[in-house]
């Protein structure tokens, strides 16, 4: 028998595996965190073990320190990079993103590069004489920074990106920028960490960098770096780990003060429609704001039902001619829009218009502060509400950057202002009913009720309504008001939102997830469903974005997901499970390599005792073979996986190669009784890949468990 490799060659031949194997995650492959965490625990106690051990203890244990703390500020720099590259961006979008809408209202001849708005916000500042810095400057730095061939072939990709979402949100579609901002930061996450060589071997690692770069992304959206935050917690990060919050909430933090640095709108704000609420709420009020919860709860809901019925529609009919989709939906919102005053500004400026207050308005925006003039602005608000709802369920899912958060704030807000501008009227008919005592009680507010508050509360049911957020949602809402005192009517609104969207999704507007094996390459064996009987499939958590995973059918295990029927794994194992014995044959190993597909293989004791000794992965046999080859050996040889006591040795004299070091000795393993649905858990909170189910009593292999076994499995029961 060979000697078994040293520390050495053990942690050379670990860190080829794991260059190797994480290369293979990028395929659309599940991420198992149980056994990156525990290859990254090998090698750093590899790595200290030969630090110690050695004749030259402190030139390499020197060398150990210095390489952690150089890795420990390699992740901050990546992190640091992609906020700042991320503030710049966006920044560059609001910029010609604006001047494209001011373009078509008009502009100043003594500065068209700055635009109306802009060059108006100048003059009311006093800022024009001696001026000369101006945002096409500022913005021909970026592009410049962004377009530079040192940075790789891929900042083409992503200039395209942001020039789509620019062009975009500047022909005036119903679409945001906030979703692909989100998606432009992942890709800048993506590129800079594959710059370094610790994140291009580690898929896991990089997924981190991008949950990090999600976080800026909402932060330069919405100007709210703890929103990012809880954002990337609350929807991005499937693993969300201690220090991943610090990286996240550093780098939400460096966009924002880019973002301020640059001051796209040249009036400090860092989103165009953020807005300081100067009036307090009052507790009469709270019956209207409960009410736009359940508007748009229902609203949300039925969004989510029509843009997945369009999806399907798209998906038969339109697939193949995207360019005609665009222009046909670009004509119609051209058209439409421009037929109605609120609509023919963007998106944006419609926003910013509804959540500020009529004492702070510069000028009347339509008549929408006139009181002569209310039932003929709610029902323009009514129209243009219904009118930008239709067109964002139309717009939103063609081949453009889309984003759904400024339109569905922009409905919401409409609604939101409607039932203000209600509100208000009936304060001033009955000034003097107890139901608004506490007008009375406070006279310094006046008026008593402001519509744009109701606006803000509006938008944020519907955004919750739509995308199922609470936690962020509120926060973001907060940071975007400023307003301390408005968090718990926010908090009230969007609980109720996303419980009547819950409510509503089961109630009323059903939705319909993707068949079983859609999106899941697994044979017609690998789930034996069983009876379906009294199954059930708990989904608390159906927003637009999940709604939009399941219905194409992507394999994804929502966390919200939950199982309460009384099935147990042995009904959900994969069948014919091909294992390896502790000791095989090099031939036969060929063998299997060549005839499967799958990931990794079970090591059982031998022919007659098939208990689990252990699991060796597709690559890992590879390398296996490899070594075995490399001694000069021939088919015959046999590869030795585990130590086990052999009744008898079947292989008479052939060599036996010691490959114990590729083995996982200790399989994370569960009895084929184990109920489903703490199995469902168990994927969900360890981050497992697969586990091997086995016999109760005596440990013997029954199969293999994926969670794409799972996520089959409920999809099954829940239709």
């Amino acid at each position: 028998m060979d000697a078994p490799p040293t520390p050495q060659q053990h942690q050379q031949r670990l860190t080829h595996q794991h260059a190797r194997r994480a290369s293979d995650a990028s395929d659309f492959t599940t991420i198992d965190w149980h056994e990156t965490q525990k290859r990254a625990f090998e090698r750093r106690a590899h790595a200290a073990a030969a630090a110690a051990t050695s004749t030259s203890s402190f030139r390499l244990r020197f060398r150990h320190a210095a390489g952690s703390v150089a890795e420990g500020l390699r992740v901050w720099l990546v992190v640091f990079t992609v906020g700042v590259a991320t503030a710049l961006s966006a920044g560059a979008i609001d910029v010609v993103s604006v001047w494209l809408n001011d373009v078509k209202e008009g502009y100043c001849i003594a500065g068209p590069y700055l635009g109306r708005k802009i060059r108006l916000q100048l003059r009311r500042m006093d800022f024009m004489d001696g001026f000369s810095d101006t945002p096409m400057s500022r913005l021909h730095i970026i592009l410049h920074i962004v377009c530079n061939d040192r940075f790789g072939f891929g900042w083409v990709v992503e200039n395209v990106k942001v020039i789509g979402i620019t062009l975009t949100v500047g022909s005036g579609l119903a679409l945001g920028k906030e979703g692909p901002l989100i998606h432009i930061a992942c890709c800048f996450g993506n590129i800079i960490a594959q710059l370094s060589a610790t994140y291009r071997n580690n898929h896991a690692k990089r997924r981190h960098i991008l949950t990090a770069a999600g976080a800026a992304g909402v932060s330069v959206a919405f100007g709210a770096p703890v929103g990012g935050v809880l954002f990337a917690l609350e929807e991005l990060a499937y693993y969300f780990p201690y220090k991943t919050m610090w990286r996240s909430f550093f780098c939400a933090m460096v966009g924002a003060l880019v973002l301020k640095i640059v001051n796209p709108f040249r009036t400090g704000k860092l989103v165009w429609f953020e807005v300081k609420l100067s009036r307090r709420w009052h507790v009469f009020e709270l019956p209207a704001f409960v009410l736009l919860g359940v508007l748009g709860g229902l609203l949300g809901s039925l969004f989510i039902r029509l843009n997945t019925i369009l999806a399907g529609y798209r998906k038969r009919y339109w697939n193949e001619r995207p360019i005609l989709e665009v222009a046909v939906v670009a004509l119609v919102t051209g058209l439409v829009g421009f037929s109605h005053a609120y609509l023919r500004v963007s998106t944006v400026d419609l926003v910013a218009n509804l959540f500020r207050e009529c004492a702070d308005n510069h000028g009347d925006f339509h008549g929408m502060c006139a009181p002569a003039k209310e039932r003929q602005v709610v029902v323009l608000l009514l129209f243009a509400a219904g009118i930008k709802f239709l067109l964002t369920v139309i717009t939103f899912g063609t081949r453009i950057p889309a984003g759904v958060f400024t339109p569905t704030i922009a409905v919401g807000a409409l609604f939101g202002r409607v039932l203000g501008i209600v509100m208000s009227a009936i304060q001033r008919q009955h000034p003097t009913d107890p139901f608004f005592t506490s007008c009375a009680i406070k006279p310094i507010t006046n008026p008593c009720i402001t519509p744009a508050t109701y606006s803000i509360i509006g938008a944020a049911a519907f955004l919750a309504g739509t995308t199922r957020i609470t936690v962020s949602l509120t926060v973001i809402m907060f940071e975007l008001t400023g307003a301390l005192s408005y968090v718990l009517p926010i908090m009230i609104t969007v609980l109720v939102a996303k419980w009547v969207g819950d409510w509503s999704d089961v109630a009323i507007f059903p939705t319909e997830s993707a068949p079983p094996g859609d999106g899941v390459t697994r044979s017609d064996d690998s789930l034996n469903s069983g009876d379906s009987g009294t199954d059930l499939v708990g989904r608390t958590h159906r927003g637009l974005y999940a709604a939009l995973i399941a219905a194409r059918g992507y394999p994804f295990l929502d966390p919200a997901d939950e199982y309460l029927g009384d099935a147990t794994v042995g009904d959900v194992i994969a069948k014919g499970v091909v294992a390896l014995h502790a000791r095989c044959a090099v031939r036969m190993a060929q063998q299997v390599i060549r005839s499967t597909r799958v990931r990794g293989f079970p090591v059982i004791a031998g022919h007659a005792d098939g208990r689990v000794v252990g699991f060796v992965g597709r690559r890992e046999l590879r390398d296996a073979i490899e070594i075995a080859k490399s001694g000069g050996n021939t088919d015959d040889d046999v590869l030795d996986f585990a130590e086990v006591q052999q009744a008898d040795d079947i292989f008479g004299h052939a060599r036996v190669v010691n490959v114990r070091q590729l083995v996982d000795a200790a399989p994370m393993t569960i009895p084929e009784d184990f109920p489903v649905w703490q199995t469902v858990e168990y994927f969900k909170k360890m981050g497992v890949r697969s586990v091997l189910v086995t016999t109760r009593e005596n440990g013997v292999l029954k199969g293999i468990l994926t969670r794409k076994d799972i996520i089959r499995f409920l999809a099954s029961r829940y239709q």
